[in-house]
């Protein structure tokens, strides 16, 4: 249609319907590319929307499926980055991944009609578009390497930057922020490293494809002035050409995108995979039957949380819980009471031995999880409400007094990992979402150590006594308060990994063994040091314990000798004598009441960007530096014009189109030819020149407004109050150091790049 119009224009005596009737094709022609293409942009940015959403969901079920070993091998601040940068650049590729083929195609059609136009003089341009390929192909290698490179030092940042955030009160309150600024920045220069080399690279790929389409074009009506018989270039065959060049331009200048986001997804499919890939927990280590004799049965158990089986956690266990029974799990510190839990819930591998549960489970960890939502919601978990039991499990946790303190009762929002509760409230609030759920087994791991004796004492007559909610219940409680041992129907003492003995408590006391010798340790701790003695009950508990325990010692031991017999009628005595009771309150923290919710919205801007944020932007870039990459780029988008302007010139030299004046074979011909070519391959190369400069000056500038911004941001969030951190989640925080910093360090200058010459090109036409 191109081609029509121009001899068109060329031929005064066409018919003037003619130009109307190509006009309105061409421009019909043109919007139907635009549409379809526009279409084609949106359906391909779906699509890799749907991907990462997949991808994302894929990497969440892992980290919740994945074993010990696995888990250790995989730092929070890798699985942050694979959510966010590693799936981001998977994204990116779909979105633009189209052009992998279509590219190609364009250049090959284009390529076939240009042949049609200017015949064997095509293959000179051709011939330099192939010889760019092994050198694209060395930059991409290139590219590969340092990408994993990068990817490897945003990890390791990531996981500091986690590490620096669970941990920020303790950082602020011995004054470490330098420190730990002083770490991150270490590593995120590191970063910067790669990131100028990988600008360097890009740079070198930007030069080299966006000059290539003006070489074609040189190169190619240079060999068709010298080939062709005439000497002559038409201006129907020139602007043809053009507009062919110009199709050539616009695939080449996907070329360098898209090898750059293919480098960059093939790398992150790659990390994806190996974490995909990791050893999972073995599903089948417990065996659930509906239909066992007993609700726990654990037979020859050996279990251990390293891949190492020299070195297992629990060995030799043989643990059988009856129905209905309340089991108590005790022993000194590092026994393998919480790695017993772990065993029945089938989250410690399983060396050997047999796992045997009946029912469904509920757990209460040692450190509740709360998460960011209403107090009711947090007990409710899913589960639909009902009044009457969700009050009773309020009651029997103690929690009314604590919802009259809130500032909206159960519905007063509780901040994130519970920062607006004491422990003792986030343990309550842990063990009540487990009754409510009213399971058909209960693993409890000591979750009356958060709270003061007076609460535990109420928790344990409503919840866990015979006359509790959890009555008829399994429960297995792991728990250091041997004054709740009398009311257990069995108790289980670990010691070294192994289970030392099994009984009821009166029956464990009676001998002298490992649990006798726990109740001594626990006996003969300083008086300042417990928690209970203002409890009548704990205090005749523990007068029983001294006289059973040393006529225990007076059976046991020969007469005359040295034993602990002396000790425990004098610790007897001097209990009796000089008790105190000291009193203490729970210090439960009153949450103050925030308008609009505790947690606040994250802001999210809409519409244009505001000048604040460009000025901000320029200012890290640099106001001078922008000038100079402004100058050069009016200077490219200048020559490319002077080109089209001068060609234009060339075409419609009338001496040229005179044969007669100027014979195909002169000399004059040639020399004049020659002029124009000189001229119009001079344009080729200042705009050669206007390239290197603008593509390096801005790829390095863009690297450092990018470690300014991330100083800066880190600097601030570092000195921020400890109510920024009240206020903000902890994952919108880490989002701003992962994924919008990795935007920065490479999608921004990309998008920048194209928007100036977006701009320039539409001002200049």
């Amino acid at each position: 249609i191109f081609k029509l119009l121009v001899a068109f224009i060329k031929n005064s005596d066409e018919a003037q319907w003619k130009g109307y009737v190509l006009a309105v094709a061409l421009f019909a022609s043109t919007s139907g590319q635009s549409i379809f293409f526009n279409r084609l942009f949106n359906y391909s940015n779906n699509l890799g929307l749907q991907v990462r959403a997949c991808l994302v969901s894929a990497i969440f079920r892992k980290a919740l499926t994945m074993d010990s070993a696995s888990l250790h091998g995989s730092p929070s601040g890798e699985v942050v980055n694979l959510m966010s940068a590693d799936t981001d650049n998977i994204q990116e590729f779909i979105h633009y991944g189209w052009a992998i083929w279509s590219s190609p195609l364009q250049i090959a059609v284009s390529l076939y009609l240009l042949y049609n136009e200017v015949g064997l003089s095509m293959f000179a341009g051709a011939g330099f578009l192939v010889l760019l390929v092994p050198i694209n192909g060395i930059l991409t290698t290139m590219l590969g390497k340092l990408q994993a490179k990068l990817l490897a030092f945003k990890d390791e940042r990531m996981k500091i930057m986690n590490e620096l955030l669970a941990g920020i009160k303790i950082i602020k309150l011995f004054a470490w922020e330098k420190s730990f600024e002083k770490k991150v920045l270490a590593i995120r220069n590191n970063e910067l490293k790669i990131l100028y080399r990988f600008a360097y690279l890009e740079s070198a790929f930007s030069f080299s494809w966006s000059v290539a389409p003006y070489l074609v074009s040189l190169l190619t009506f240079l060999t068709y002035v010298y080939v062709n018989d005439k000497h002559y270039l038409d201006p129907q065959r020139a602007f043809v050409a053009i507009s062919l060049f110009n199709i050539i331009k616009f695939a080449i200048n996907f070329a360098p995108m898209v090898v750059t986001e293919a480098v960059k997804a093939v790398i992150s499919a790659r990390r994806i995979q190996r974490y995909l890939n990791q050893e999972d927990l073995d599903e089948n280590s417990v065996t659930k039957d509906e239909y066992a004799g007993t609700p726990i049965c654990i037979t020859n158990g050996t279990f251990s949380w390293t891949s190492d089986n020299d070195q297992n956690t629990l060995q030799r266990i043989n643990v059988t819980i009856p129905d209905q029974s309340l089991t108590a799990v005790v022993g000194p510190v590092g026994s393998g009471k919480s790695s017993l839990l772990s065993a029945m819930l089938g989250e410690i591998e399983k060396v050997e031995g047999s796992v045997v549960m009946r029912g469904s489970v509920s757990y209460v960890p040692q450190q509740a999880w709360i998460q960011n939502n209403t107090l009711r919601n947090n007990i409710l978990f899913g589960k639909d409400y009902d009044s009457e039991f969700y009050n009773k499990c309020v009651e029997a946790c103690a929690l009314g007094p604590d919802l009259q303190m809130l500032p909206d009762g159960d519905h007063t929002e509780i901040g994130e990992k519970g920062i607006n509760l004491s422990g003792g409230q986030k343990q309550r609030v842990s063990l009540a979402r487990a009754i409510y759920s009213q399971s058909d087994i209960y693993l409890l791991d000591d979750p009356l150590s958060a709270v003061d004796s007076h609460v535990g004492k109420h928790i344990f007559n409503q919840v866990l006594s015979n006359a509790g909610l959890l009555a008829g219940k399994v429960c297995v409680l792991v728990t250091h308060g041997l004054h709740w041992l009398p009311h257990t129907d069995q108790v289980i003492v670990m010691v070294n990994g192994q289970v030392s003995e099994i009984g009821h408590y009166e029956d464990l006391l009676s001998h002298k063994g490992d649990f006798a010798r726990l109740v001594t340790s626990f006996l003969t701790q300083k008086e300042e040091q417990e928690e209970n003695e203002d409890d009548d009950e704990y205090l005749e508990m523990k007068r029983s314990l001294l006289r059973t325990l040393s006529e225990t010692e007076n059976e046991d031991t020969d007469v005359g000798s040295d034993s602990h017999q002396d000790i425990f009628l004098q610790l007897s005595k001097t209990f009796e004598q000089s008790v105190e009771v000291k009193k203490k309150e729970e210090k439960d923290m009153t949450p103050v009441k925030v308008d609009g919710g505790l947690i606040e919205e994250e802001a999210v801007q809409t519409g244009s960007v505001k000048w604040s944020v460009v000025k901000s932007y320029g200012r890290s870039i640099g106001y001078g530096y922008l000038f100079i990459i402004l100058f050069f780029y009016l200077i490219y988008v200048g020559c490319g014009m002077g080109s089209n302007l001068w060609l234009t010139e060339w075409t419609d030299d009338d001496r040229l189109a005179n044969f007669t004046q100027l014979p195909e074979d002169s000399s004059e011909r040639m020399n004049r030819n020659d002029f124009y070519l000189t001229i119009y391959g001079v344009f080729g190369i200042v705009k050669t020149f206007a390239v290197i400069v603008r593509a390096f000056l801005g790829n390095y500038r863009a690297v450092t407004a990018s470690g300014i911004v991330h100083q800066s941001m880190l600097s601030r969030i570092l000195h921020a109050p400890m109510s920024f951190f009240d206020t903000t989640p902890m994952g919108r925080i880490v989002n701003r150091f992962s994924k919008d910093i990795s935007d920065m360090d490479e999608s921004l200058p990309m998008t920048f790049n194209m928007w100036m010459d977006g701009m320039l090109t539409v001002l200049s036409s």
